[in-house]
């Protein structure tokens, strides 16, 4: 007879996925540029991004993921910044006159 019950003695649980701050990361930084008409929505999802991506990068391996969130999270808070100044550059313009 053969013993089906000694299988369950050589499997072994894949090891616990660390990625979850890569997935946050790019997460936040697609939203991020996605709300980029609302500055400061986007501003503050991209400030979360990118800190996101630079404790992805100390934890785990370089991923794709981690990239493209630091990436994006830029875009997303440069984009905003910029936005916020021709505001508030506008406003002290018309300020002036």
């Amino acid at each position: 007879m053969i013993d089906v019950g000694t299988s369950k003695e050589y499997y072994q649980p894949p090891p616990p996925s660390r990625d979850g701050l890569a997935i946050a990361s790019m997460t936040l930084g697609i939203v991020a540029v996605s709300l980029l008409l609302i500055p400061v929505v986007s501003q503050i999802c991209g400030i979360l991004a990118i800190a996101f991506a630079g404790s992805a990068f100390k934890t785990t391996r370089h991923t794709l993921m981690v990239r493209w969130g630091l990436a994006l999270g830029i875009v997303s808070v440069a984009w905003a910044v910029f936005w916020i100044l021709l505001i508030v550059l506008t406003g002290l313009s018309l300020m002036s006159v």
